[in-house]
């Protein structure tokens, strides 16, 4: 009796020590090769969960006063306007002479690359030197969204500001799903994917195999992996019908915009490769828009051809593996040639001319159209 306890117990340990092992080589693997779709997770861990809080419309926002945001959830960039009591972040005009004009309210809707709003604090400052005006930034980016949360931004939000222009932030990762975590509090955490959510455990969290497991499992129960649920009412998988959904929702934008008498201007980021480096996917994405915006018939600006014109774009990456956020120096050419085309294109009234950007050269020709009627995106 004593021997087959002794069996048992040491079967027991053995299985328990393989067990471990098993699950620490799958967390290596897991930590040095995420699942497809799931590169993101191992990429967020600098942003706090509790900058975000899940939204029935937007799927998550920012919590309103937290994380460097106002009230209404905006962005706090760098302001010269002293203590301010209204919305967004207030820039005058550096010349202490200048006469004060009417303020120019600039929105910006966006995702994590206007969510880094240095470009957007330079492209204000810039305003209002060229245009002698206080501006008003309402930075609106937010980590993660895709054209169609951000044409909900823009209904619920962003026009009850009452801005003066809307800038329209777009980039590859437009055409593709992000995913994302949001705290739901009592040991809960919910992750998106598209238009499908499922709450798992926190505790999970702090191991990548066992959540990348657990969300793909999730993802099969919702369906989201199965190719009938690719289609029009989910952000799918395949280019084209990804740029059917984004020319839905881009559109509505464009009708949003032109009801309440809103310039709209589309500003497309372009990923920071050069030349023959030009082959891959995101690449691909990048010239899908390039062709789908000014065919729905809304206003574009392309920033390729004007950053390439100071440089090879890879200079402008933070890192080898970052190829869609510029750096600080990136972003400060950006919020210079945004300013000067701003200007060349009668956008803000009063600006001073010359309309090109101070340092280099400036900007392309205008891609200009009128803003395509709704059509009924959810």
């Amino acid at each position: 009796m004593k021997r087959l306890s002794f069996r048992i117990a040491a079967a027991t340990l053995a299985t328990l020590a393989s067990g471990t092992v098993a699950l620490a080589m799958l967390e290596v693997a897991a930590r040095r090769h995420p699942a497809p779709g799931l590169e993101l997770l191992a990429r967020r861990p600098e942003i706090p969960q509790d900058c975000y809080r899940s939204s029935p419309t937007l799927w998550w926002e920012p919590v309103p006063g937290a994380c460097g945001t106002d009230r209404h959830g905006l962005l706090l960039g760098e302001a010269s306007g002293g203590t301010d009591p209204g919305p967004g972040s207030l820039v005058l005009p550096s010349d202490p002479g200048a006469a004060p004009g009417e303020e120019l309210r600039l929105l910006v809707i966006g995702d994590s690359v206007a969510h880094l709003g240095l470009w957007v604090s330079r492209l204000g400052r810039d305003l209002a030197d060229r245009a002698g005006r206080p501006v008003r930034l309402l930075n609106a980016g937010v980590v993660g969204y895709d054209t169609c949360q951000e044409a909900t931004v823009l209904d619920e939000k962003g026009l009850g500001l009452q801005p003066d222009l809307v800038l329209v932030q777009v980039c590859p990762n437009d055409l593709s799903r992000t995913p994302f975590l949001v705290p739901e509090g009592r040991g809960l955490a919910r992750f998106h994917l598209g238009a499908s959510s499922f709450v798992l455990p926190s505790p999970l969290l702090h191991s990548r195999a066992i959540t990348q497991a657990a969300l793909l499992l999730g993802l099969w129960w919702s369906d989201e992996l199965t190719p009938d649920a690719i289609g029009e009412d989910l952000h799918p998988s395949s280019m084209d019908a990804s740029v059917r959904w984004f020319t839905l929702c881009a559109s509505r934008i464009g009708a949003l915009s032109e009801r309440d008498g809103v310039p709209a201007l589309f500003v497309l980021f372009p990923v920071l490769v050069d030349g023959e480096d030009r082959a891959g996917v995101m690449e691909a994405r990048e010239d899908a828009l390039r062709s789908a915006i000014p065919a729905a018939g809304l206003e574009f600006f392309d920033l390729r051809p004007p950053l390439v014109e100071t440089g090879p774009l890879a200079r402008l990456r933070p890192s080898a593996d970052d190829v869609l956020h510029p750096d600080a120096a990136g972003q400060q050419v950006i919020g210079e040639l945004l300013s000067a085309e701003l200007c060349r294109r009668g956008l803000v009234a009063g600006c001073a001319p010359p309309y090109s950007r101070r340092s280099a050269p400036g900007a392309t020709p205008p891609h200009r159209a009128t803003a395509a009627p709704s059509r009924g995106v959810p």
